[in-house]
């Protein structure tokens, strides 16, 4: 793990923390603006971008992805073994020199993200994100993803977000997508 010591490389630190978010909680967006701004037609739902598959569909796999990320950046990982949620990296799991992880950031952090209430509140999502990133978004499996999974995934993804926010006090939260969500427009493609 790579301790950041210039304040160039915690910037682009936080800018590529901020694009995550913003990639884990697009498709949340994208449903959000569908909902606030109905379509008057079926037309207009077809000519929507929020309600095109081949937007929706990529993003809620992006989420996912991002969604695991962000938790092993916050050192937060499943145990398979276990089946509880575990600090990142396990002692099987090696990290790389160029890893970045929350101690990265913050080297003098003495609360850590999985000790968070929120985390033990919301493990069984949490963990379900992380099994579905694991089997259904990183690889090509024969393993369908339950209503109960997909449904968890949502409620995974505002638990990371929250975590992000309250852990990397650096972020602007102006830069986050879903704190500006009410000023989004609806797109419809021309």
């Amino acid at each position: 793990m790579k301790v950041l010591a210039s304040k160039s490389e915690r910037q682009q630190c936080v800018k590529d923390i901020v694009y995550r978010v913003n990639a884990m909680l697009a498709w949340d967006l994208m449903v959000y603006v569908k909902e606030k701004y109905k379509p008057k037609n079926e037309r207009e739902n077809k000519e929507s971008v929020y309600g095109q598959s081949q937007v929706v569909v990529p993003a809620l796999e992006i989420s996912i992805v991002f969604g695991r990320q962000l938790l092993e950046f916050l050192k937060i990982t499943w145990d398979r073994s276990t089946g509880k949620l575990d600090e990142f990296p396990q002692k099987n799991r090696k990290t790389y020199p160029d890893d970045i992880l929350i101690l990265s950031l913050y080297p003098s952090l003495t609360t850590r993200p999985l000790q968070d209430p929120t985390v033990a509140a919301n493990e069984v999502h949490l963990i379900r994100l992380i099994k579905v990133a694991n089997k259904a978004a990183a690889h090509l499996t024969t393993t369908s993803t339950t209503d109960d999974e997909f449904e968890s995934m949502k409620i995974a993804r505002q638990v990371i977000y929250q975590l992000v926010l309250k852990y990397v006090p650096d972020i602007a939260t102006s830069d986050i997508w879903w704190t500006t969500k009410d000023d989004q427009r609806n797109a419809i493609l021309e």
